[in-house]
């Protein structure tokens, strides 16, 4: 009864979440609509007229760009330069005799849609070209001219400028041109033998974005000063200079402003090639305008899906409440920690599909968690083999033997490698806590062992390691090949009278990482190997290296063991390479 009740309940809390989240939420949303929405067209107008304006400036940057390429062929000009040296020589006293002004005109069609006018300016003053009225003036005193103070410090640099004087050779009054300026150099001493000077009419630059801005904009050229080099001014705005000062130091943005009444927009984008600003002013009000009809749309569609919401939500509500409420508490249990729940199927729908999944889901889970019980139980066991063989007390007592022997006998060279050795060795047992290490540190760790045990033994036996360098960084179970090299020493090597022989490789073959260690030890009867389920048995070593690979790798993987008495043994290892981090990553999740 309890359950009816507060199945009861929950519906209508439900009823009333519905209300307090879709139904009050859209109705003062319609209220605020026409700001939020008016908002949003902002935005999208703002990001509109950046794009066209971000075309535009890149457009003329091009432009600039190849005007200033033009500049460049006239600098690498050898005949231009050998006139020019030449005459500063005394060499030539008129360079008309010798066309120069015919040989400025040669790179006039460099551009195709900027036309200009170019000049070349002596040391001495004297102009030659095709400037429109240099004739007029036989000779230039630029001295005074900031820009040109600017050449003389900084003799590689290309200016943009606007000057009344070159005004004078290039246009007439009202018609203004803005110039490229640069030093020409003799290339062999780069001693100054000229000024060139490119002139460009601001009708070519208007051209270069006029037939970008619509009659409801403006658009301004502002320079580094804050001088206008050009403009379409269509909304007759005649801006003053203070409304551009404060972003000239900016490379891009927007914002609003009021000029005589009318709400503008203004966008402003570099050009890259001038460090000018490209102005945009644009009717805020206009482009806003052609939204209105949207947002009535968007009004109306809220009022009918919130009609269509309701009723929907009334009808379904009844029908789906209660396989929810089954469905939710046996969760609940689930999530207490009981898996034993089983949940009735009622509906013939999703909630009923949803309700036998999570059924399968838990059944899943429990023979999932069985299953990891089991397999990290012979996990941790195996694991626990391996501190044994890793940590094994015989090496213990050979190792401080050594020692001992090499400091009574005052090699303490010797002494001093070995504890190194030994040191290195435990250090990477006990405190690296990581399941993979490379190839490369297990081979170093390998040496640092195989070191101390060939002193144990007095040097009587020769170890050879061949391990391909495409697989160093391949990474490995850590301190998998020692408890097999540890075998081959106790029980190989060191009970043979003659001189031993241990052989260490390892290479790949199509993506198996393989190792080989073979010894000419007195060999043992392949036979006896289970033996090695005794747990006091010296082998114990090679049934836990198995083991771990296996519960690793899989099954496909692990060690197979080839020996005969007083003939040696091979131990061959085979596991997967792991190509990529993740791979190894994935192995270490698992082994957690």
């Amino acid at each position: 009864m309890m359950f009816y009740k507060k199945r009861i309940s929950i519906r209508r809390r439900l009823v009333y979440i519905f209300i307090s989240t879709i139904v009050i939420p859209l109705i003062i949303f319609g209220f605020l609509l026409f700001k939020s929405q008016n908002k949003m067209i902002e935005e999208k107008t703002i990001d509109s007229v950046n794009r066209e304006i971000t075309q535009i400036s890149d457009l003329m940057s091009n432009d600039f760009l190849n005007a200033k390429s033009i500049t460049n062929l006239f600098y690498l000009d050898q005949e231009l330069n050998n006139l020019l040296k030449s005459y500063n020589i005394g060499k030539i006293k008129d360079l008309e005799e010798y066309n120069i002004d015919k040989l400025m005109s040669r790179y006039n069609a460099g551009l195709n849609r900027i036309n200009f006018q170019s000049i070349v300016i002596t040391n001495d003053g004297k102009i030659y070209g095709n400037a429109m009225f240099k004739d007029d003036k036989k000779r230039l005193h630029l001295d005074s001219a900031i820009w040109y103070e600017n050449l003389e410090k900084n003799p590689s640099n290309i200016y943009w400028i606007q000057d009344d004087t070159l005004d004078s050779l290039f246009t007439a009054p009202g018609y203004p041109y803005v110039y490229i300026v640069r030093k020409l150099h003799d290339r062999s001493s780069w001693n100054p033998i000229g000024t060139l000077v490119l002139g460009i009419s601001e009708n070519e630059i208007r051209k270069m974005y006029s037939g970008y801005v619509s009659e409801t904009s403006s658009v301004f050229i502002i320079d580094e000063d804050n001088n206008i080099i050009s403009s379409v001014d269509n909304l007759n705005l005649a801006i003053e200079p203070a409304i551009t000062k404060d972003y000239l130091h900016q490379h891009s943005g927007s914002f609003k402003h009021n000029i005589g009444g009318q709400n503008l927009l203004v966008n402003y984008y570099t050009i890259n090639a001038t460090r000018w600003k490209v102005f945009s002013f644009s009717d805020l009000n206009f482009l806003l305008s052609a939204f209105d009809s949207i947002n009535n749309r968007f009004i109306s569609l809220i009022i009918l899906y919130l009609i269509v919401a309701i009723l929907i939500a009334l009808i379904s509500l009844r029908k789906f409440t209660q396989s929810i409420n089954l469905l939710y508490h046996n969760m609940e249990k689930v999530k207490g920690g009981d898996l034993n729940v089983n949940v009735p199927v009622i509906s013939n729908d999703e909630i009923g599909d949803l309700s036998q999944q999570f059924n399968l889901m838990i059944k899943n889970i429990k023979q999932l968690m069985n299953t990891l019980v089991n397999e990290q139980k012979a996990k941790r066991e195996a694991e626990l083999l391996a501190l044994q063989t890793q940590i094994n007390p015989h090496f213990l007592y050979n190792t401080f033997a050594s020692i001992r022997y090499l400091i009574y006998t005052e090699n303490k060279e010797d002494a001093d490698a070995i504890i190194l050795s030994f040191i290195r060795l435990m250090k990477n047992i006990l405190s690296d806590t990581k399941e993979f290490i490379t190839i490369e540190k297990e081979i170093t760790l390998l040496k640092d062992y195989i070191y101390i045990q060939k002193l144990a033994l007095s040097n009587e036996v020769e170890v050879n390691i061949n391990i391909e360098e495409k697989i160093k960084d391949t990474k490995m179970i850590k301190l998998l090949l020692q408890p097999i090299v540890e075998n081959a020493f106790l029980h190989g090597l060191k009970p043979k009278k003659a001189k031993g022989h241990l052989v260490i490789n390892g290479y790949e073959v199509d993506g198996i990482i393989i190792f080989e260690i073979i010894d000419n030890g007195v060999g043992f009867n392949v036979e006896n190997l289970h033996d090695i389920k005794d747990k006091n048995s010296t082998r114990i070593g090679l049934k836990n290296i198995n083991d771990r690979i296996i519960l690793t790798y899989g099954k496909e993987y692990g060690v197979n063991i080839d020996s005969s008495p007083q003939k040696g043994t091979t131990v061959v290892l085979r596991f997967p390479k792991l190509n990529t981090k993740e791979e190894y990553k994935a192995y270490e999740y698992i082994n957690s």
